[in-house]
């Protein structure tokens, strides 16, 4: 079972329904409890919320949070000083654009993460 359908389960239970005939649950089964509808109701929430993180993490880039080696530091100070904007070096790095100004700081190439958004500005300005 996935989480979208857990989801769904979970919602017409707590909305008084029995997912498997559709029918309206009886008023006293304890599904219709106010405590337990309020179980379902944060269930529901923290489904939302893995759905969420799921989506995101689909579309992150592949390396967001992984360690930085020499050899990247290397190549990613190479392309930018070639004039590589950032939105090319995260591509190339398959990391975000924040990830590669907050690197370009790091580096001193930029003093600020927002200078390489700037540059990138510029230099599409100039095509």
């Amino acid at each position: 079972m996935n989480a979208e359908d857990t989801k769904e389960i979970l919602q017409l239970l707590a909305n008084g329904i029995d997912y498997e005939t559709g029918e309206l649950l009886a008023k006293d089964n304890i599904l219709n409890r106010g405590d337990v509808v309020r179980a379902l109701l944060i269930a529901i929430e923290g489904v939302d919320l893995l759905l969420r993180r799921q989506r995101k993490t689909k579309v992150m880039p592949e390396n967001v949070g992984k360690k930085w080696t020499e050899e990247d530091d290397e190549m990613l100070v190479k392309h930018f000083d070639s004039g590589s904007d950032v939105g090319v070096l995260a591509k190339l790095f398959d990391r975000t654009k924040g990830a590669i100004s907050a690197r370009l700081v790091k580096l001193g190439k930029i003093n600020y993460r927002a200078d390489a958004f700037v540059l990138e500005s510029k230099n599409r300005d100039s095509h």
